[in-house]
């Protein structure tokens, strides 16, 4: 039973069917004119449904901003995640119970003091940790 706009719980995600049929039939052309694997960001639609028509016909990789949608698409089968936010120390235990299930999760830096933070916690574990490093160039 369709609920009416006054009685949804918010939060929630309301999409128009054909805009986004639309858009995603439009990136996927330009990454595939391109020659590009598309990897989009979640962390709008934050829906397992929607990152798979974005990942259809690409290597299934997405992008997240929080570790809480990380382990949302884990647990949904998204096993090639990047983690677009510097990494910090206090979220290695967490991330590393989510690569503890076979997901391989790169994470950004953007200082070498946060490289250098997190270097103590990487040796104890036994897979390396694939590290974006990111460079402002001022523009």
């Amino acid at each position: 039973m369709a609920l009416s706009i006054n009685e949804l719980v918010t939060p929630c995600l309301i999409l128009n069917q054909t805009t986004l049929d639309r858009n995603l039939g439009r990136v996927h052309a330009i990454a595939d004119k391109a020659g590009v694997h598309l990897r989009p960001h979640c962390k709008t639609a934050k829906s397992a449904e929607i990152a798979r028509r974005a990942t259809a016909g690409f290597d299934g990789g997405i992008t997240v901003a929080t570790l809480n949608e990380a382990e949302y698409f884990a647990q949904r089968g998204f096993t090639d995640i990047t983690y677009a936010v510097s990494i910090v120390p206090s979220k290695l235990k967490r991330l590393q119970v989510i690569r503890d299930r076979g997901v391989t999760i790169t994470v950004i830096c953007d200082h070498l003091d946060a490289i250098k933070a997190i270097i103590p916690q990487l040796s104890l574990s036994s897979r390396p940790l694939p590290i974006l490093i990111e460079i402002d160039t001022g523009t």
